[in-house]
């Protein structure tokens, strides 16, 4: 089976690869920076095979083969924080500013709509970004139990503290929260 880690950029999907490895289990890169998956016609899933596997933004990079069994771990994040740490994000790579207007709107659009993606291929465990940083053990816990791991207090160590401002932004459930609108998932 291969886990798919799942979400849009900043959504977390890098903190759970790192949770994910630090728990023992196998990854498809080594290295954090590799952890993209440059699309699924350049993965070689035979290689992927009981590891986990990086699935940004499904729109782009399309979705798995058939044939194989995968399980998807799929990130959402308060669309306001997201926004931001995007705009941080892409100031700090690529030293360029963008405008904000519009960026929250078009993630709580994109969210949902990326929900039939993630119930099409397997079993879905659905998490928060804020939970992670609110309940690193627990969270640690649900990701042991759904990959078949057993739990490991270095999981939940992954995740470090932040400032004030990350838990200012209360926690969104959205659309990609209910599993009547993952296609092929169980309700």
């Amino acid at each position: 089976m291969i886990t798919l880690v799942s979400g849009l950029p900043r959504s977390g999907t890098s903190l759970v690869m790192r949770m994910l490895g630090a728990g023992g289990h196998p990854l498809c890169y080594d290295q954090p920076e590799s952890f993209e998956c440059a699309g699924f016609p350049h993965v070689d899933l035979n290689a992927a095979e009981g590891r986990a596997l990086k699935w940004l933004d499904p729109f782009t990079l399309g979705g798995p083969p058939s044939g194989r069994a995968y399980r998807t771990i799929v990130l959402t994040r308060g669309p306001h924080e997201q926004a931001r740490s995007m705009l941080r994000f892409v100031a700090a790579a690529l030293g360029m500013r963008l405008p904000a207007a519009g960026l929250v709107e078009a993630l709580r659009r994109d969210t949902p709509r990326l929900a039939p993606f993630w119930g099409a291929y397997g079993p879905v465990l659905p998490l928060t970004f804020e939970d992670l940083l609110a309940h690193p053990h627990e969270t640690a816990g649900q990701l042991a139990t759904f990959c078949g791991l057993p739990f490991s207090v270095a999981m939940a160590a992954q995740v470090r503290a932040r400032g004030p401002q990350a838990s200012k932004e209360p926690r969104e459930l959205t659309m990609a929260h209910d599993p009547a609108l993952w296609h092929g998932a169980p309700a």
